[in-house]
């Protein structure tokens, strides 16, 4: 195993001891989703981030740990914010979770959505 799994293992555990209380824990919602499909890397002695690159992410190897770790039934729902690619579309799609959008997003829509009408 390597660490990268042994990572992906460590945090399963953790959600699946929080999922054995049901009182505790009734939907996961996972922030900055885009990051889980690719993300953006800067070396550590970087002044700024224009050097950085992208890199893919465990992507759905992590989600099926969580889905085996949490059931099946467990909800997940992901924060859609930032530059959402096909790719991040794709994953979210293919892993079946919900999305949900940050109240100040859903403020700055609202008025063009009106004008729809």
């Amino acid at each position: 195993m390597g660490k990268s799994d042994e990572q992906l293992q460590a945090l399963a555990d953790k959600l699946e001891r929080a999922g054995d209380d049901p009182a505790r824990v009734d939907i996961v919602r996972i922030d900055h989703f885009r990051g889980f499909e690719a993300y953006w890397a800067v070396p550590a002695d970087e002044a700024t981030a224009r050097r950085g690159v992208w890199r893919k992410a465990p992507g759905a190897r992590l989600f099926s740990s969580l889905r085996r770790a949490l059931g099946s039934e467990m909800p997940i729902v992901a924060e859609d914010l930032g530059f959402i690619t096909d790719e991040v579309k794709a994953l979210r799609d293919g892993v079946g979770i919900q999305t949900s959008y940050p109240l100040a997003q859903v403020a700055d829509w609202a008025p063009r959505l009106q004008s729809r009408t």
